[in-house]
């Protein structure tokens, strides 16, 4: 529900005040859950066909989703229902609108992937305001056939995203929008019968004139260094990605960011995106940064100064000069700036001697000395 999430952030009572503009539309993806709130209600607005969708747009109205029935049970469940038509009948002239003033000025292939994407260039060049949409390509779980099925699915992810910017760049539109692959599971590399089973990495791609240009981040997988399972090992935590495009595209607050993530992921400082609204939120670097030193008092007592880049959890640990650790002076969330903690040593009845102190922040960690007299 990461992009529920994100909808409700950008407006909590989404619901009970739905916006002019949907907040994402979903073309044959009705089982993901990407943008499900904690009610589990798709805030998404689905449809399968354009016929569809004018015949909804047709017919709209509105449920009342204050006044239910008074058995709580049947009441909730009521509610749950007349929520999701809601949020499909609200939104169909809107989109039918939309689809009616666009125009696709490119031929699309004849394939599954291409014929949604001309739906949704339609709708952004006929100005629809939504921000969020997701289209789907089935056929990946190669179990068999693969090395038939694969390049034949690959070429029409590349065949369809030609044609989608292309289309999008003779409205002007084509530099506003980024597109993101993602999938539920990735292959591994043991062969099986043909083709491969389920594994834990998989690439994720991207595209669009926004991206800072061609070519590939983090390392390539090794094919031998496998974990236990038989699984690839991944370079780039997929929440990394998540972060970066939620606060570098679509212009959430660092903290926010996190928030919605459930902690601080790493962002991607080389992507090259940029957040259009910018100069409303803070100005901060995409990968923590940690300045520190120490400073003796004279009381004996060591003050530990540090400086956070950008806002993040943040863990101050002191070792023995044997790797032992001594204890954790700071383990919390703290906000971008100047930070400090102490270090007293008689606390701990410790002798004349070299410490060490260690800080980390995400992935970023640093370390210095501590002299004790």
């Amino acid at each position: 529900g990461w992009l529920g999430r994100y909808i409700l952030q950008k407006q909590p009572d989404f619901l009970q005040n739905l916006p002019e503009a949907p907040g994402a539309i979903k073309i044959n993806s009705g089982s993901n859950i990407a943008y499900n709130n904690a009610d589990r209600v798709d805030l998404a607005v689905n449809f399968n066909t354009i016929d569809r969708l004018i015949e909804i747009g047709e017919k709209g109205f509105f449920y009342d989703t204050v006044n239910l029935p008074d058995n709580c049970y049947y009441g909730e469940q009521v509610g749950y229902l007349r929520s999701i038509l809601n949020v499909t009948y609200k939104y169909a002239p809107v989109i039918s609108n939309a689809y009616q003033n666009g125009n696709n000025d490119v031929s699309y292939s004849d394939n599954l992937l291409s014929s949604q994407l001309a739906v949704v260039a339609k709708l952004i060049k006929g100005n629809i305001g939504t921000k969020l949409f997701m289209v789907t390509l089935d056929g990946f779980d190669t179990h068999e056939n693969q090395n038939a099925d694969h390049p034949k699915l690959m070429n029409n992810v590349a065949t369809a995203i030609a044609e989608f910017y292309a289309d999008l760049k003779v409205g002007g539109k084509d530099a506003n929008v980024l597109t993101m692959t993602f999938s539920e599971f990735g292959r591994r590399v043991e062969e099986n019968t043909g083709g491969t089973d389920h594994g834990t990495a998989a690439p994720i791609l991207m595209f669009g004139p926004a991206l800072k240009d061609n070519g590939i981040i983090g390392e390539n997988a090794s094919l031998t260094n496998l974990d236990q399972n038989g699984n690839l090992k991944h370079d780039i935590d997929f929440r990394s990605v998540y972060a970066t495009i939620l606060e570098s595209w679509l212009c959430v607050n660092a903290v926010d960011v996190d928030a919605l993530l459930g902690e601080d992921y790493d962002r991607l400082d080389n992507l090259g995106i940029e957040c259009l609204e910018t100069s409303v939120f803070d100005n901060l670097p995409l990968v923590q940064n940690l300045n520190h030193h120490a400073r003796y008092n004279d009381d004996g007592s060591i003050s530990i100064h540090y400086t956070l880049a950008r806002p993040g959890d943040v863990k101050v640990e002191v070792y023995s000069y044997m790797g032992h650790l001594l204890d954790t002076l700071t383990n919390d969330y703290q906000i971008s700036g100047e930070h400090s903690t102490l270090f007293i040593k008689n606390r701990y009845g410790l002798s004349q001697g070299v410490y060490l102190y260690k800080i980390t922040s995400g992935k970023s960690q640093v370390s210095g000395k501590l002299v004790c007299r």
